[in-house]
């Protein structure tokens, strides 16, 4: 529980060692870390208070002249509540009763000594504790035990999911470390015309000017309208950007009815359409995971999907996932590979050894990086390995860790399933997008209207699956450019954690009813176990189907 927020800190920060701090005894320590995992591990061993330092640096030392480039600035607010102050805090949480500490997202990296500048004005500003803007300032770990007290509290993360923090102009910051002279509305309207000129938006706009020094209008019963109605002129008379990306491409009706694109077909025939993009959903520990690794070994040796179901472009697949351990990874794909035929082979002939090695597959792993689709130089990085492996097929496994927005705003959500469909039409490609259900809702019919945040994601899928998992595994399957088939269950097992053995059969209820019916009315009398031999179903989903056909009336003549 102690080292709550340091992947998020340390995630995006430069290459370097990070150093975090301790207090035992009267006597301070510091140590180096070359990873967050070493740093949180020691911290949670050490005794006393614990602290770390926000920045990485150069050298194993926390000295002002090895602090690297960072993208955070920080604060020690003391008795500051975060919750009053602006800038809003990124990361807040309370260091021991009554007082807090916080952190904020910086827009692009900063020098060092443009961080300490930057740092000192905010530190005014936000009236925080005197010099906890230097460089080498170490915080305490968010939910560590405060020892300065009697009954030794433990602090408590706030929120970590507040706004990015964009430096104001000079002209601005010099107006409000400035004191409060004469008539406010020209430095008023100053702060509005110079924030609305360096790009920042009404709200960042009004939560400045209304906690300044300079608001005119502070305790008003008209105070928010007069303020909003100053930053919107000022908005107008913002100069517009000028246009430098790519040109839109206009074609006309004869140009797209006389173009050779031809319907792409099938990915996997019946389950995903070529080059198309969509969703795995479903309740956690659904196999979800378990399919969508299915139609990676499928896609990357040209096997059928589940063992049935062909691929009709087979080629080489990423897999982007931030959810399952290394070693689980590697004993599911094993699992599935020797289902597929292609996991490799030991055989004894007399004296000799027969050994098949297992086919190569041209699979790409992103594994347990923290990759964040929020995260621009994931973005680029990633561009980077499909431009040069060429995949037919992208897994990100599971959105709910890789998406740092509130999946319940279609604003947060719309940039980045914009990127993936400017990757699939850029690249010719397949995505699938693994995600979760919210939880069961009685009158919901179509699984697309369960997943967990805003219906834009629903509104997104070109092909979706949506697996609900219990005594059988039902899949709801979904096309915008197909017929919606009927719903297809799966009977699926892994063995155990030791000895992962992958076994799948698919089957369509309505013909299972068809067979259980035809062979009734054939073989009248015959025991459950005869039947269940001959028609190869379990006895237990065997004893339904025979209820279900004991309900359905016979058809007339």
């Amino acid at each position: 529980m102690i080292p709550l927020i340091l992947k998020e800190v340390f995630r995006e920060q430069p290459p370097g060692f990070i150093l975090v701090s301790w207090k035992h005894d009267g006597i301070w320590k510091d140590k180096a870390f070359e990873t967050v995992e070493a740093a949180e591990k020691h911290l949670s061993e050490v005794p006393g208070d614990v602290y770390f330092s926000p920045t990485t640096y150069s050298h194993p030392h926390r000295r002002k002249e090895y602090v690297n480039p960072t993208k955070w600035l920080w604060q020690d607010l003391d008795a500051v509540d975060p919750g009053t102050i602006s800038p809003k805090p990124t990361i807040a949480w309370e260091s021991s009763p009554g007082r807090y500490q916080a952190l904020w997202s910086l827009d692009r990296l900063y020098d060092a000594t443009e961080a300490e500048k930057t740092n000192k004005v905010l530190a005014a500003q936000v009236r925080a504790d005197h010099g906890s803007w230097i460089l080498t300032k170490v915080l305490r770990v968010p939910g560590s035990v405060n020892h300065k007290y009697p009954d030794k509290p433990r602090g408590r993360l706030l929120w970590q999911n507040g706004p990015v923090f964009k430096q104001l102009p000079d002209s601005v910051s010099e107006v409000l470390n400035s004191p409060v002279t004469g008539d406010r509305s020209d430095k008023l309207w100053l702060i509005e015309h110079e924030l609305a000129k360096a790009g920042f938006n009404i709200g960042q706009i009004y939560e400045i000017v209304k906690n300044s020094p300079w608001n005119k209008y502070r305790g008003r019963s008209d105070e928010e309208t007069r303020l909003m109605h100053e930053i919107a002129l000022a908005m107008k008379e913002r100069p517009k950007p000028k246009y430098t990306g790519p040109l839109l491409k206009v074609v006309d009706h004869e140009e797209v009815m006389g173009s050779l694109m031809t319907i792409p077909g099938w990915l996997i025939e019946g389950w995903w359409t070529c080059n198309s993009h969509g969703i795995i959903a479903g309740e956690p520990k659904s196999w979800k995971s378990t399919l969508a690794m299915d139609a990676a070994v499928s896609v990357s040796s040209g096997e059928p999907f589940l063992g049935k179901y062909p691929v009709h472009n087979p080629g080489p697949v990423i897999i982007v996932q931030n959810e399952n351990a290394d070693w689980i990874i590697k004993a599911r794909m094993a699992a599935i590979s020797l289902h597929r035929g292609i996991g490799g082979s030991i055989n004894r002939n007399g004296n000799t050894w027969n050994i098949t090695w297992p086919r190569p597959l041209p699979i790409y792993y992103i594994n347990n990086q923290a990759f964040s689709i929020s995260n621009s130089e994931h973005r680029a990085m990633l561009e980077e390995l499909v431009r040069e492996v060429k995949p037919v097929l992208i897994i990100f496994d599971p959105l709910y860790l890789m998406f740092d927005g509130d999946v319940n705003s279609a604003k947060d959500l719309n940039p980045a399933l914009n990127w993936m469909l400017w990757l699939r039409n850029t690249y010719t490609l397949s995505i699938m997008l693994v995600h979760h259900w919210r939880k069961s809702q009685g009158n919901t019919r179509r699984g697309g209207q369960r997943m967990l945040g805003s219906t834009t994601l629903h509104g997104w899928v070109e092909s979706a699956w949506y697996v609900q998992s219990g005594e059988e595994i039902e899949i709801e399957r979904e096309f915008r450019a197909a017929q919606e088939p009927e719903k297809i269950k799966l009977a699926m097992s892994l063995g155990d954690m030791e000895f992962s053995v992958y076994s799948v059969e698919t089957y369509l209820p309505s013909d299972e009813m068809s067979d259980v019916a035809g062979y009734v009315t054939t073989n009248p009398g015959k025991s459950l176990k005869d039947m269940s031999d001959e028609l190869g179903i379990p006895t237990r989903r065997l004893k339904r189907l025979l209820e279900k056909v004991k309900e359905v009336p016979p058809k007339l003549p």
